[in-house]
């Protein structure tokens, strides 16, 4: 080797300096205070970079650590733990300044990461000495919010982490563990984990127990704010945003309160004569099986108003703007009319949660009137109770429906039309005439450049706005089986799961070959893919499709992180930028099909 030529040597503290190259010549002393507690609680995880000028060897690399070593030897620290010595520091050194440089620039990308547990402690251990989280951020290079997280786990039982830091239990696994508060259960819970290799989502099944998710209607339309004033705990999962109300008793308690206190509050300003209150999330038909609807009485429209609203009805409703459709709205409501002052001193209202946790009110209904003998008494003794006990009237309901089930088993073309019907216009499955549910996982990612959403995909979120009558579900068998059998694909492959939901899903996606869609819905670019791998894997790649070596592969592996990603996603969407690396149209084909390794063999 030349006099140029690298090496790491341990030089002694006081010989070390902030070189000028060094990019952090100005940092916070309250940076530098956090990297001294970092260095306090796990060592010197890395050597310095530095360049060897007059017998004097400058820091180009590691400014901070550099700073926090002396700070620290300052206090005349002694070391403990998991940190050892700090003087001498091991130093990579070098005389060629073009080396320094590119080690000046280059060493935010290149260097290791902390192992989770590591970095779990260290910021734990840091928060113990009153560093702020701001501070801690900062000098990490990492989000508050991140930070917060770590120090959320740092709070877990230490043999918790002792199991996360030998890889016994994932980092997800240690998240969810964070549900519980007591470490006994916490340790106990890990130990299993570690031992049946539950996920983060069967831990946190276990954890949560009878506890109720805020996501819950009833939590919904109490509010998590009036739940806790009344001491209601709530367990908040700081990583996946989810909360859990603990005490399902007093959520029951203050919900019905609530719903009865708005229930009557409506019937007096709506001056019903009575009103029943649902704990279900529906109208149940125990409730009106022997009511009568109440419809309000309809008005005429002026010329001009009832023209405006038959041109948007006519409208397709995804040709109606924000405007257009709240107007149609408007008039619709209008020419609905209104309940008289007769049907509300003779009828009533059922108010209940429907399952988003919205206050609905069901309008309206009339109890039938018994007759009277001319007396004024009832017609014989007991003729004002029911013909039926309830739970009679309840098997013949159920009678009715089997015989309806019956009358169907052998009209397929009519039960595919409804399904398809159902699909298309997105009925829930207490609203149509099937009781099904469909279910569409989350398949777009959280970068979705890049990503085509296929529009032939549907929207099958609970929405029943597109309910419609029979003389709709006339037009859409008319439409005929092609389509019908259309929508039913379509809707049927938005419910289709993962194949890392099981091995019938995963012979499934092989079956299909579902991995030659992937570049058909999806190109990596630097937002989405390159700029979040390791810089090794940026060059591998761009080695491995453009057959780089020599100065082309040095120039490309000298560039900065940033720099690399946005080369590599040129290289595979622009094609001015393959012609001028003199690809050859093999090379050019081997980029079209290019997979990441978790989307080869079978898709995740």
């Amino acid at each position: 080797m030349n006099d140029l030529s690298q090496t790491i040597r341990m030089v002694p503290l006081d010989q070390l300096c902030l070189h000028p190259m060094n990019p952090r010549q100005q940092v916070p002393d309250e940076d530098v205070v956090a990297m001294a507690q970092s260095l306090a609680s796990a060592g010197l995880l890395q050597n310095l970079c530095g360049i060897e000028e007059d017998a004097r060897i400058g820091i180009v690399a590691g400014g901070r650590r550099l700073r926090g070593l002396k700070l620290l030897a300052s206090q005349g620290w002694e070391p403990r733990g998991l940190a050892g010595p700090i003087d001498p520091v091991p130093v990579q050194i070098t005389r060629d300044p073009a080396e320094a440089r590119a080690w000046a620039l280059a060493e935010n990308v290149t260097h290791s990461a902390l192992h989770p547990a590591e970095e779990i402690r260290a910021y734990g251990e840091q928060a113990t000495h009153g560093v702020p989280i701001e501070t801690i951020a900062r000098a990490f290079g990492k989000t508050e919010r991140h930070v917060r997280q770590r120090l959320k786990l740092a709070r877990l039982a230490a043999p918790v982490l002792d199991l996360l830091a030998a890889d016994k239990i994932g980092l997800s696994a240690a998240e969810a563990l964070c549900l519980s508060e007591d470490p006994a259960r916490q340790t106990a819970m890990a130990e299993t984990a570690a031992a049946r290799g539950l996920s983060a989502a069967q831990i946190r099944g276990e954890l949560k127990g009878a506890s109720i998710p805020a996501s819950d209607r009833r939590a919904i339309f109490l509010g998590l704010a009036e739940y806790e004033a009344e001491g209601g705990t709530v367990a908040r999962d700081l990583f996946t945003d989810d909360a859990f109300l603990e005490d399902a008793a007093l959520l029951e308690r203050l919900w019905t309160a609530k719903l009865e206190r708005e229930a009557a509050r409506i019937g007096e300003e709506e001056g019903w004569s009575w009103l029943e209150v649902s704990q279900d999330s529906y109208t149940p038909w125990s409730l009106i099986d022997m009511l009568e609807r109440l419809w309000p009485e309809p008005v005429e429209l002026p010329e001009g108003d009832a023209e405006e609203l038959d041109l948007l009805k006519a409208l397709h409703p995804e040709e109606r703007s924000a405007a257009q459709t709240a107007r149609m709205q408007d008039l619709t409501r209008r020419a609905a009319g209104d309940f008289s002052d007769d049907q509300r001193e003779s009828g009533g209202i059922i108010v209940y949660v429907n399952s988003t946790g919205e206050l609905t009110i069901d309008r309206a209904w009339r109890k039938p009137e018994r007759k009277r003998a001319k007396d004024g008494q009832s017609e014989g003794p007991g003729r004002d109770k029911p013909a039926l006990p309830q739970n009679a009237v309840e098997d013949l309901r159920r009678i009715g429906h089997a015989a309806l089930q019956v009358a169907l088993i052998d009209q397929t073309e009519l039960l595919l039309d409804l399904f398809a019907w159902q699909c298309e216009s997105r009925l829930p499955s207490w609203g149509g005439a099937l009781g099904i549910s469909l279910a569409a996982p989350m398949i777009r990612p959280e970068k979705d450049s890049g990503f085509h959403h296929d529009a032939r995909l549907p929207d099958l979120s609970p929405d029943n706005s597109a309910a419609r009558d029979w003389d709709a579900f006339t037009a859409f068998r008319a439409k005929g089986k092609k389509h019908r059998n259309q929508v039913l694909a379509r809707s049927l492959a938005r419910t289709a799961n993962g194949p890392s939901n099981g091995p019938l899903a995963e012979i499934l996606a092989q079956h299909v070959d579902a991995q030659r869609m992937v570049r058909k819905i999806w190109t990596p670019d630097a937002a989405n893919y390159f700029g979040r791998i390791r810089p090794d894997l940026q060059v591998a790649i761009w080695e491995e499709l453009t057959g780089a070596e020599g100065d082309e592969l040095k120039r490309f592996t000298d560039l900065k992180k940033g720099e690399r990603a946005k080369e590599l996603e040129a290289l595979f969407a622009d094609a001015s930028v393959q012609e001028a690396l003199g690809l050859s149209r093999e090379q050019v084909k081997a980029i079209d099909a290019w997979l990441p390794e978790e989307l080869r063999g079978t898709t995740q």
